[in-house]
């Protein structure tokens, strides 16, 4: 049975995809490195760098690759933002 997540999505990411919200299908266990996977699945070939290089948080916190998800973590992808 698999998990349904939503990935909350931000800057470019929310630019480029037209919506602050996506909803992403994962297996039970699943960690922050299968879940960036599933995600990139979803988008076209043009997000896999942008989405490799974003930081996850899961419930407001910055979390690691191994971090394992539950379904009611509020989970945010965040790229990298550019400026001076």
């Amino acid at each position: 049975m698999k998990l349904q997540l939503r990935v909350q999505v931000f800057a470019r990411l929310r630019e480029k995809l037209g919506r602050d919200e996506i909803s992403v299908s994962v297996p039970p266990a699943a960690t922050v490195a299968s879940l960036r996977a599933a995600i990139g699945e979803l988008c076209s070939h043009e997000f896999a760098n942008l989405i490799r290089v974003s930081a996850v948080a899961v419930n407001g916190e910055y979390a690691s690759e191994h971090a394992i998800l539950k379904p009611t973590d509020e989970i945010a992808l965040i790229p990298p933002v550019s400026g001076g």
